[in-house]
């Protein structure tokens, strides 16, 4: 994406398959997506092709799990987790 002018030049040389520009942009050579906000649109773009690890099963060895919680077999409790007493 190109949310800053000063870098326009850089277009010339890119490898991308495509920018996203703003809307007040000149054209450029490759396949450009115009947007209100490039910064913006190019964050909600990564979330469409962003696919997150699975969870291992079990419990992380970081996650803080109160003694009277009752966990279930398949659970999955991430890093930094806290379950509280008497949590089911």
């Amino acid at each position: 994406f190109l949310a800053n002018p000063r870098y326009r030049s850089h277009l010339a040389a890119t490898r991308a398959g495509a920018v996203i520009l703003g809307r007040n942009e000149p054209p450029a050579a490759i396949p450009t997506l115009l947007a209100a906000d490039p910064y913006f649109a190019f964050a909600c773009a990564i979330d469409l092709f962003h696919v997150p690890a699975p969870l291992p099963d079990g419990i992380h060895p970081t996650a803080v799990v109160a003694a009277s919680a009752t966990i279930g077999p398949d659970a999955r409790i991430g890093p930094h987790c806290v379950v509280g007493e008497h949590v089911v």
